[in-house]
């Protein structure tokens, strides 16, 4: 069984649930945490390596491991680990997998990353030695790397890997006194990430831009596979419902705005204009989430003949804000007026969903001032503890901001259980 190595995203939690969720990893049942010592032992399934890179032991490979790799969005790189050493990488250490497996079937250029507990000092040696050696057994080959890089961007090791070249990775936890080596297998496509949220014709801040590789996690949080039905009640300008038809899952939307509807059909066509899929296969229709559905005709057929296996949306996050709340008086006040809609949404949309079948949607989190700096406020969705259980996964919070957001994304996944 093969022992694969994730480079996580920068939302690591997210992107450590995600991989979960779609089967890499831990069973959600298995509560027991995996150890150091159980690393070598295939029953356990994950253990987080360093703070951004993930081992799994699976027994996918071949093609549909490569599907699966594809499948994600929270991992921008994934390996395969050829060696472990209970101890600091030494030059030594790979010299049997660059003189043996890379340069016989390589073109002049290897790509050598550094992560964990490697100083830059550390890692410009190590390849100054390792160029070293390649000179003296006369390889004429590029060592890429030097005194100001630890390791180098997925932009370089796509183009590297195009030219028939490899990546090497050297991960060193301090901690465990264990170094890992693997051989990239896998590069996320950025420029696929890069045009769906910024070529797209519909772009709007005040509407809500989330970003195409969350809408694509969530999904994947929900369980969301080819032929799979879902519906998106807050469908804002279609980003999720792009998602789902990269994934050929069938895609169902709804708003309560007829223009912002008009929106998202634009995005979702634009799709299949610019060659990402080869067909279509959504709905789009008027409706307010707060309502029944079994009051609106397509909903109600489409309960009448199997419901939907999920629901994936952003609901209203509130006003948009140009500086942090005051204070948290104010920051209660905005969310009171929110939760009413999440509230009624919860209520009202049981009828749509299968037993077993997940919610998976962003609550807002708001920063606010205080003591002298910043806190966030992440409230508590309101729902009916004895309609829906919440699913964990332990891989800790599951919030998405960044360093200037104000109003961040809280990722909550229920499951409708009567």
């Amino acid at each position: 069984m093969p022992l694969f190595q994730f480079f996580l995203g920068s939302h690591r939690s997210i992107s450590w649930a995600e991989l979960r969720a779609i089967g890499w990893g831990k069973r959600d049942e298995d509560k027991n945490a995996l150890k150091i010592e159980n690393l070598f032992d295939p029953r356990y399934n994950d253990l987080l390596l360093s703070k951004d890179t993930l081992l799994i032991w699976t027994h996918f490979d071949g093609k549909k491991a490569d599907e699966r790799f594809s499948k994600q969005a929270g991992s921008f790189k994934v390996a395969r680990v050829h060696k472990m050493v209970k101890r600091k990488i030494q030059p030594e250490d790979i010299q049997d997998i660059l003189l043996d497996r890379l340069l016989p079937e390589t073109s002049n250029k290897i790509v050598l990353n550094f992560y964990g507990d490697i100083e830059p000092i550390y890692a410009s040696s190590f390849r100054k030695e390792i160029k070293r050696l390649l000179k003296e057994k006369r390889y004429n080959i590029k060592i890429l790397g030097d005194m100001k890089k630890i390791n180098y961007n997925t932009a370089t090791t796509t183009k590297v890997l195009r030219q028939k070249g490899h990546e090497l990775n050297i991960t060193y936890v301090k901690q465990y006194n264990l170094s890992v080596i693997s051989l990239t297998e896998w590069v996320q496509d950025y420029r696929l990430w890069e045009t769906l949220d910024f070529e797209r014709p519909e772009r709007d801040m005040r509407i809500g831009m989330l970003p195409s590789k969350l809408a694509r996690i969530m999904l994947n949080l929900a369980k969301i596979d080819k032929n799979s039905g879902f519906w998106d009640p807050f469908v804002g300008l279609g980003t999720i419902i792009m998602q789902g038809q990269l994934l050929e899952a069938y895609s169902y939307g709804s708003d309560i705005d007829q223009e912002v509807l008009q929106r998202a059909e634009r995005n979702i066509a634009w799709l299949l204009k610019r060659g990402l899929v080869s067909e279509l296969r959504y709905r789009l229709f008027r409706f307010d989430a707060r309502q029944d559905p079994r009051k609106h005709k397509m909903l109600r057929s489409i309960i009448r003949h199997g419901r939907f296996d999920a629901i994936v949306t952003e609901g209203y996050l509130g006003e948009p804000q140009v500086k942090p709340f005051a204070n948290k008086k104010h920051v209660k006040k905005a969310w009171i007026s929110v939760a009413s809609i999440y509230k009624e949404f919860l209520k009202n949309q049981l009828p749509a969903l299968n037993i077993g079948a997940r919610v998976v949607l962003c609550v807002p989190m708001y920063r606010y001032k205080a003591d002298g700096g910043y806190r966030w406020f992440v409230p508590k969705l309101p729902y009916n503890a004895n309609r829906y259980r919440e699913i964990k996964y332990n891989t800790g919070k599951l919030y998405w901001y960044h360093k200037d957001t104000i109003i961040g994304r809280k990722i909550v996944i229920l499951e409708r259980i009567k």
